[in-house]
């Protein structure tokens, strides 16, 4: 069974019906990942610092996560989460035509990252926490 799925998902996956090359990165895209991908960086070091002085009252707020996560277990999601903003990033359109409007999924996807991840890095900073690898 094993070997008939593997065989049918390699002649999926090398089928001309689904050749697809996304679309080229911009300087304006290329920016703004450097940014995502900083912010979360810095969202690890902080989380890894949280960790690290539980016994002074601080605790992670990511569900996921928990309250008090093994730092294996913050590594393993911040890398994860590194390399699925990127390949997200990469396979987004840079632009769709949707009923006579124009969308721009790659943009909408990072500036919405960048607003959501922002706020939760400049706060944790205001609180005390500091970024430790």
């Amino acid at each position: 069974m094993k070997l008939i799925v593997c065989i049918l998902g390699g002649i999926i996956l090398t089928s001309p019906c689904f050749a697809w090359e996304p679309d080229p990165w911009s300087k304006t895209d290329i920016s703004l990942e450097i940014l995502s991908q900083g912010l979360l960086l810095v969202d690890w070091g902080q989380t890894l610092d949280i960790r690290e002085r539980e016994d002074e009252g601080y605790y992670e707020k990511n569900s996921y996560l928990g309250k008090y996560p093994s730092r294996g277990k913050v590594n393993k999601y911040f890398a994860l989460s590194c390399l699925a903003h990127g390949l997200i990033t990469w396979v987004l359109p840079v632009k769709w035509e949707v009923f006579g409007f124009t969308i721009h999924p790659r943009r909408l996807w990072q500036y919405g990252f960048i607003g959501v991840e922002s706020p939760c890095v400049i706060n944790n900073y205001q609180i005390g926490i500091r970024v430790n690898y």
